[in-house]
């Protein structure tokens, strides 16, 4: 069994200073606005491999490409920073269950996660394994079917009397992704023995590569995405930066 502990935090973002990222006790948590950056893709287009803009170009939506391509250079640039090296050297690999995975940062004891959603990206990098989630905040979107099939008993009743459910259900499920990457696991199947209520929820099923506890937290971004971060044991501090062009141009 699991053990997992939630909660809802605020948040200050702060500017990224210009001194090489150190990978201490920490989590630095990078919070990027690619709609900033449309303006230096040609930039940015040489962190990148052939292989990694052909691969980007294949997605047909054009603002859906150029958000990919904008977090893969800006992934890329952090890692450089954490390694003291070139972005255009950091190589991304994939694990078994698709997580992604860069050989030079494993060896320097340096995990990362990422995910997106619309026009934002999130990025942590901690010396401990870690998963990160973002979803915009839907209020149109129609979920009981995914609350039926992937949420607990007892987050179902949370949901129905909370004021703000669409939040909530959103929460929930950044919440449980986040659990499942930790471990490198994004199995949907999973989701319904993963509970993510605010507090200590003691009788997880989910099994999770040697994880045997999570501590998640979640807050809001730009008034309407819900974030969440999960670690296998309390960081000595959480940072959170906001990466602006000027940063990296």
């Amino acid at each position: 069994m699991m053990q997992i502990s939630c909660a809802s935090i605020d948040v200050v973002l702060k500017r990224l200073n210009t001194q090489i990222l150190t990978n201490g006790g920490g989590v630095n948590i990078f919070v990027i606005d690619c709609e900033l950056f449309l303006g230096n893709i040609a930039v940015l287009k040489q962190f990148l491999t052939t292989v990694e803009i052909d691969q980007i170009s294949v997605v047909r939506n054009k603002k859906e490409q150029q958000y990919k391509l904008i977090g893969k250079a800006i992934r890329k640039w952090i890692l450089s920073r954490y390694l003291n090296s070139r972005p255009q050297d950091i190589v991304f690999e994939k694990e078994i269950f698709g997580k992604p995975f860069c050989k030079k940062a494993a060896a320097n004891n340096i995990f990362f996660n990422s995910a997106d959603s619309d026009r934002y990206l999130v990025f942590s990098c901690a010396n401990k394994p870690v998963g990160i989630d973002i979803e915009l905040i839907d209020l149109n979107f129609g979920y009981d079917e995914i609350v039926a099939a992937h949420f607990t008993n007892y987050e179902q009743i949370e949901l129905s009397k909370h004021a703000q459910k669409t939040t909530l259900f959103y929460t929930y499920w950044t919440r449980k992704e986040a659990v499942l990457k930790v471990g490198g696991k994004g199995l949907l199947e999973e989701l319904s023995a993963i509970q993510v209520i605010d507090g200590i929820n003691k009788n997880n099923q989910h099994q999770n590569k040697g994880v045997n506890s999570c501590i998640v937290n979640s807050f809001i971004i730009a008034k309407n995405f819900v974030v969440s971060i999960a670690l296998p044991e309390p960081a000595k501090q959480l940072s959170f930066y906001s990466i602006l062009p000027e940063d990296i141009i």
